[in-house]
């Protein structure tokens, strides 16, 4: 329900913040792998490799389910988007480093 799917033209989560139960329907997504990390009970870390439009929270829920349990997220990070890679990822000072004369030049044009 806290999902940033639209339902009727509407966010799910603005819905829910409404106290609205929003109807959200089930769709198909490829889990291409998923890779359990460590287990320490309570706490399992996975590594999922998914398409676009996966709800990963909600892919928990339903594994906890499976289970015969109940599941949640604790922390998520995302490590690649498309062709984008947190890997291959800039920290500001590089980006900066990097790009150096395209700022500089950018801030001498706001005088």
């Amino acid at each position: 329900a806290h999902s940033a799917v639209k339902v009727n033209g509407k966010r799910a989560y603005d819905l829910a913040r409404q106290g609205i139960e929003p109807e959200i329907k089930s769709r198909i997504v490829h889990i291409r792998s998923l890779v359990v990390d460590s287990i320490n009970l309570p706490e399992i870390q996975l590594t999922i490799n998914c398409s676009k439009g996966t709800y990963v929270r909600s892919l928990v829920r339903d594994l906890g389910k499976a289970l015969g349990t109940c599941a949640h997220m604790t922390a998520l990070e995302r490590t690649k988007i498309g062709p984008y890679s947190l890997a291959d990822a800039l920290t500001p000072e590089d980006y900066i480093a990097k790009h150096n004369d395209a700022v500089v030049k950018t801030e001498a044009h706001q005088v």
